[in-house]
């Protein structure tokens, strides 16, 4: 295997792993908001509020898409989702969210914690 054959490769399973912990993260709409998050049964979710261009939300995005794995590896039942507040401007506003990043814990439905900005 050449050199550059070897750093595709790496590549490509860097960027598949990478999609398998994206996939574990709910993108939340406001469509799916009430049965992920508010729904009966819906547990413990922990919401992180973004927006695309924000450099803290980018800096956290790899911790955020790890955290799935993390917490299921601990035993720590709690579903991760995010919602992007550029684009639904008016759902995060009925949460308070005022800054990028929000992280919002929700358990059974209510919101019990929050926390704005790193």
């Amino acid at each position: 295997m050449t050199c550059s054959s070897t750093r595709a490769a790496a590549s490509a399973t860097v960027r598949a792993s990478a999609a398998a912990s994206l996939e574990q993260v709910v993108e939340l709409t406001p469509e799916n908001f009430a049965a992920e998050v508010e729904g009966a049964g819906a547990g413990r979710v922990f919401v992180e509020f973004y927006a695309p261009w924000c450099p803290f939300c980018q800096k956290l995005e790899p911790v955020w898409n790890g955290l799935p794995q993390k917490l299921r590896e601990a035993n720590v039942p709690t579903k991760i989702a995010r919602m992007n507040v550029d684009t639904y401007t008016e759902d995060g506003a009925a949460y308070g969210v005022t800054g990028c990043p929000t992280l919002m814990l929700f358990e059974n439905g209510a919101p019990s914690g929050q926390k704005t900005g790193l």
